[in-house]
């Protein structure tokens, strides 16, 4: 569901998935930074009314948790089913996210 939210002015630009993930991705996950790195055809930056970019971040969106920290939440929830997390997880948790979040 899209978020109930019409904004008129000022973008930010949005990591789907968050930057102090990938930071932490290869020696938490084993995933490499390059595989889950925006590229040419897959952005990891997507534009976000700064105002509902600051909602999600703070964790007061629709009642939706602080978006880092729910993309951690769910890449947890793969190791906690004793399955190593892959590449295509963060890509998948990212899609999933943007839905949630911001209807995109």
């Amino acid at each position: 569901m899209a978020p109930a939210y019409v904004f008129h002015g000022l973008f930010d630009s949005h990591h789907g998935t968050p930057s102090e993930v990938i930071g932490m991705a290869a020696e938490r996950w084993g995933v490499a930074a390059k595989e889950i790195m925006g590229k040419a055809g897959r952005p990891n930056r997507i534009d976000i009314a700064q105002e509902l970019h600051r909602l999600a971040h703070a964790g007061t969106l629709n009642g939706l948790p602080k978006y880092n920290e729910e993309f951690i939440r769910r890449l947890e929830l793969i190791e906690d089913a004793g399955r190593q997390v892959t590449a295509d997880d963060f890509w998948r948790i990212r899609d999933e996210l943007l839905r949630l979040y911001f209807g995109k």
